[in-house]
């Protein structure tokens, strides 16, 4: 194996990915939403911030291209950041299915899934988690190359058969 005289390591730092069929908690949402299944986060004021697969792919291209990105560490995300109710909601929408988006108080969302042992899943649905990609693009020069929506529509599209 031949080394590389100017590889390091890079460490990224992703937020939630979306993109066709990546595993994980959004096929779970997209699941949600396809079988009509209520959802009570419409009382959760939240922004998430959320990468696609081709934008982090584009990125890691971008990392490993030259010596700009070595030794460092890169929180990398989308532009756009969206609260864990308009995510349900431009699901629903790319899947032509009506949103059954209920607006439950987020206290009592969270005292009852804590209830339930369910208090971490409490923290990922909504916690607002932030990430600030502007290293990425002033060291490296990224720009995202999808737009979340159009990330989005792709990815609910390709969950055909849930």
């Amino acid at each position: 194996m031949s080394e590389i005289p100017w590889m390091e390591k890079i460490v990224i730092r992703p937020p939630l990915i979306y993109g066709p069929d990546v595993p994980g908690n959004m096929r779970r949402l997209v699941g949600l939403a396809k079988k009509g299944r209520p959802f009570p986060l419409g009382g959760v004021h939240n922004k998430r911030s959320l990468i696609g697969r081709d934008n982090l792919c584009s990125f890691v291209s971008l990392a490993l291209e030259g010596e700009r990105a070595s030794g460092q560490t890169f929180v990398i995300s989308d532009n756009e950041q969206v609260s864990t109710a308009e995510l349900y909601e431009i699901i629903c929408r790319n899947l032509g299915v009506q949103s059954r988006l209920m607006s439950v108080p987020e206290p009592m969302l969270r005292t009852l899934l804590s209830a339930l042992g369910k208090g971490k899943m409490a923290e990922r649905l909504c916690d607002t988690l932030l990430v600030d990609a502007t290293k990425a693009k002033e060291i490296l020069g990224w720009k995202q190359v999808k737009s979340l929506e159009n990330g989005l529509r792709e990815t609910v599209l390709s969950y055909s058969e849930i």
